[in-house]
């Protein structure tokens, strides 16, 4: 559980609609194309709603509430390593092996970052 989860998703989703006014137009004209006002009895016109789950899904990677996601690897794994690590011990590391099965720790804002 987190403290104003979806306010705070649905505030970063308007943020970024409002610095992007064609994806604002994009999901205006979708949203325009429902037959009438979707309701909570027919769910139907809501699943065609295909670029508002895009922006939604953009949303949650962009601004991560949950910023630590937990992963196991199902195969061994090598990650490259962009420059050379000297460990204490001397040794030179070039890439980090990871072995089938083990659990590893992302945060979320550091993935693909440099």
């Amino acid at each position: 559980a987190g403290y104003e989860t979806t306010a705070s998703t649905v505030d970063f989703i308007l943020y970024e609609l409002a610095k992007n006014p064609e994806c604002q137009q994009k999901l205006r004209d979708e949203l325009h194309m429902l037959d009438g006002e979707p309701s909570y009895e027919d769910l139907e016109g809501v699943h065609r709603l295909f670029y508002l789950d895009a922006v939604v899904k953009e949303g949650l990677r962009m601004y991560p509430i949950a910023v630590h996601n937990v992963r196991a690897t199902t195969e061994e794994d090598v990650i490259p390593l962009e420059e050379p690590v000297r460990l204490p011990s001397g040794d030179v590391l070039h890439e980090i092996r990871v072995p089938a099965g083990e659990v590893r720790h992302a945060h979320a804002h550091l993935r693909g970052k440099r």
